[in-house]
C-alpha cells in the first residue's frame, strides 16, 4: 500500500510538473502572439498616418490652386472691367 501511495504521489508530481510546463509554454506562446499583435497594429497605425499626411498635402496642395485661380480670375476681371470703362 506503501509503495502504491509512493507510486501515486510520483505520477502526481511528474503530473503537476508537466502541467507546469505546458502552461509555462502556453503563456509564452500568447506573450509572444501579444507582441506580434501590438507590433503589426504600430505598423499599421505608421502606414494609416503616412496616408493621411500624403492626402492631407493633395489637399493643401489643392487648395493653394484653387486661390491662385481664384487670383488670376480676379486679376482678369479687373482687366477685363477696366477695358470695358474705357
Amino acid at each position: 500500500m506503501k509503495a502504491q501511495a509512493k507510486q501515486l504521489d510520483k505520477k502526481i508530481t511528474d503530473l503537476a510538473k508537466t502541467l507546469d510546463k505546458s502552461a509555462s509554454d502556453i503563456n509564452q506562446k500568447i506573450l509572444k502572439q501579444a507582441q506580434d499583435f501590438g507590433d503589426e497594429l504600430s505598423r499599421q497605425l505608421a502606414e494609416a498616418r503616412e496616408r493621411m499626411d500624403g492626402h492631407r498635402d493633395q489637399l493643401a496642395a489643392a487648395k493653394v490652386d484653387k486661390l491662385m485661380l481664384a487670383e488670376v480670375l480676379n486679376a482678369l476681371a479687373l482687366q477685363v472691367n477696366a477695358d470695358e470703362t474705357k
